[in-house]
């Protein structure tokens, strides 16, 4: 791994991480160069502006034909659980995906790239396989991002899974992983060790005091989130651990959790550099 650079977006920041040898030399976290938002992020002018930035820290910071891998928000991936006997075939899988897809996706099939995450879960006589779908026009402006910063594209990874290895380094079976930001809260659901779905809740920006609402939204999550462990057939685990991190967390909102919520809180830590805001996942994408 000679030269690696992850990076990763939240609505505030961007986040990058340059490797060297199989180890993180350095994190950097920017303030976006343009007014940020999840619709127009990888359009070409702000793919222009970012790929002028990416270069010059780049330039700064590693050399000799770096490559890219890129964390790709939950704002941009669509889940899909395909339900099928166990007996079925890879043939019989593929079609059932691309029926519930074409009735599922906003557009047409034909623009989005499908990919069978080979994570399943099996209930009494059928399973669960769990397919995630990103629109094809996202791998061409990330192509054009890494060309323009002079890189080569190595990987497109969704953010969904980059915490799965963090947790079963720690043995963690059931956990419910909040990353927290300014206008929304992301949140991955893990099961047997396994990612299970997600979830995107949106923040009120004219919120008066957003730390609590940050604080509410979140505790609403984990309480659902607990009742719907206690139903699913296919775990007997049933303890559910609860994970944050994100660059919405700050000390109030961190003393919010200590202070008022019942069940221990985790920050969500990097396994190198020990980082738990959304440069965790600039640093994780590189080993995924």
């Amino acid at each position: 791994m000679n030269n690696q650079i992850g990076i990763a977006f939240s609505d505030t920041l961007v986040h990058t991480a340059f490797a060297r040898s199989g180890a993180v030399q350095k994190v950097k976290s920017i303030p976006y160069p343009f007014e940020f938002s999840y619709e127009t992020l990888f359009k070409d002018e702000q793919i222009n502006t970012l790929a002028a930035v990416l270069a010059e820290t780049a330039e700064n910071d590693i050399s000799e034909n770096p490559e890219l891998s890129v964390s790709l928000p939950m704002n941009f991936v669509h889940l899909k659980k395909i339900a099928l006997p166990l007996e079925a075939d890879t043939e019989l899988l593929q079609h059932q995906a691309e029926w519930e897809f074409k009735n599922y996706l906003s557009g047409p099939i034909e623009e989005y790239k499908i990919i069978n995450s080979r994570t399943e879960f099996t209930l009494g006589n059928y399973r669960e396989v769990v397919f995630l779908a990103f629109k094809k026009e996202i791998i061409s402006a990330l192509k054009q991002l890494a060309e323009k910063s002079k890189m080569a594209l190595k990987k497109i990874v969704p953010a969904n899974f980059l915490a799965s290895d963090i947790l079963n380094q720690k043995e963690i079976l059931n956990a419910l992983v909040v990353k927290l930001g300014k206008s929304c809260i992301n949140a991955q659901l893990f099961i047997d060790g396994k990612y299970y779905y997600s979830y995107l809740d949106s923040i009120k920006n004219n919120s008066s005091e957003p730390e609590q609402r940050l604080f509410e939204i979140s505790k609403n999550r984990l309480n659902a989130t607990e009742e719907l462990l206690q139903k699913l057939p296919f775990t007997q685990e049933k303890e559910l651990n609860f994970f944050i991190y994100g660059d919405g967390l700050s000390p109030q909102l961190e003393k919010l959790f200590e202070d008022q919520f019942t069940k221990p809180v985790v920050m969500l830590q990097s396994l190198q550099m020990g980082k738990t805001n959304s440069g965790l996942e600039a640093i994780q994408v590189l080993f995924d």
